[in-house]
């Protein structure tokens, strides 16, 4: 038995990176999966490969219309929606606070923190019809400590993360959990824009993209993760803390966010714990 039987979920932004690993994982669990993404083809074929349990709608979740599309088709489909993994999000830029301007702020917004709202809004109605059902926000550690991410995209997640806590207060005597995850340096396509549904991701290989999810791997290894366990953090790896808030051996589980980075936030000397000698640490009597 897949610690998912019997589950309907809908996961955002799911033809690569995070969102692909935890529709695989979700399958694997027994969960019949709609996954939305910007590429169509793509998407097709992930879904053909992962079997009748698994289909694909094209989305693009700056779109409230194209959002709602998705969560109507999944309720056509299967029927129910028990689960929903707002995963869709991305690193838009500037990255410094003297370049932002209002195009900014609306384009980071909608695509971080306005789809999120969004899916949650249409998807509420069907998730309040099951005896316990669940939301899963991907946040980030850049909503934690600055450092991480570009200022916009720190805000967005930042409030995703308050959002969710507000939205687990309200929706709990509904019987429906709200919580986030916050993904470290995860390697994903992210760090190189080349999620297929993007401009640049269509015009990369499949040997492009392996070249330089090798490198961004072995850059995490070396530099950005203290926990030596010989690899770098990737989609799996939150994939499957995902399933767990997903599934009901989460039920006594709400409000939470957890963070999921190798060790990265844990340590402030000098800033960045993996730079740290042991001669840098402060020692106390």
């Amino acid at each position: 038995m897949g610690r998912l039987d019997g589950k309907v979920a809908i996961i955002t932004g799911g033809t690569s990176g995070i969102g692909l690993e935890t529709v695989k994982v979700f399958v694997e669990e027994g969960a019949k999966v709609m996954f939305c993404g910007r590429g169509q083809q793509v998407g097709e074929q992930i879904a053909e490969s992962l079997g009748a349990n698994c289909a694909f709608t094209m989305c693009d979740v700056n779109d409230e219309q194209q959002i709602k599309h998705v969560i109507d088709t999944t309720v056509d489909k299967w029927g129910q929606l028990d689960i929903l993994f707002n995963n869709a999000g991305g690193m838009l830029g500037p990255f410094t606070v003297d370049q932002i301007k209002k195009e900014h702020l609306d384009s980071n917004f909608s695509l971080n923190f306005n789809s999120m709202v969004l899916a949650t809004k249409h998807a509420l109605p069907h998730l309040t019809k099951q005896p316990t059902s669940s939301i899963i926000n991907n946040s980030s550690i850049a909503a934690k400590k600055a450092g991480f991410g570009a200022p916009l995209y720190s805000a967005c997640k930042g409030a995703m993360d308050a959002f969710s806590r507000v939205a687990a207060m309200q929706l709990a005597p509904k019987g429906v959990r709200v919580n986030c995850v916050s993904p470290g340096a995860t390697a994903t396509p992210i760090f190189w824009s080349g999620s297929p549904g993007s401009a640049r991701g269509a015009t990369l290989t499949a040997v492009e993209n392996a070249k330089k999810q090798k490198k961004v791997e072995a850059n995490i290894v070396n530099n950005c993760t203290p926990l030596r366990v010989g690899r770098a953090g990737t989609g799996v790896d939150i994939a499957r803390a995902v399933c767990f808030l997903a599934s009901d051996e989460s039920v006594w589980i709400t409000g939470q966010d957890w963070t999921i980075d190798g060790g990265m936030t844990i340590f402030d000397a000098p800033n960045k714990g993996w730079m740290a000698t042991q001669s840098q640490l402060i020692q106390f009597p």
